[in-house]
């Protein structure tokens, strides 16, 4: 996908901090995403997502059908 001139802004500015890309890239290497959410569906306690109205890092309906399918008893509050 193509980035905004202010998304490609945050990302120079994230990058410029090698602290931050140390621990993104530490935790992308160690996290397995698909056995995750594959497993997510086995919490049996009560979870909510708060989805923030101005976030344009992560689109809503990509993240809503993700937290539908992995947690489908899940709250998402917006």
């Amino acid at each position: 996908s193509t980035l905004s001139a202010p998304q490609r802004t945050r990302y120079a500015r994230l990058f410029a901090r090698a602290g931050h890309v140390q621990g993104a890239l530490g935790f992308m290497a160690a996290a397995d995403l698909p056995t995750l959410m594959l497993e997510a569906r086995a919490l049996a306690l009560p979870t909510t997502f708060v989805l923030g109205a101005a976030d344009t890092w992560v689109p809503e309906a990509p993240l809503r059908r993700a937290i539908a399918e992995a947690l489908p008893a899940a709250t998402v509050l917006r």
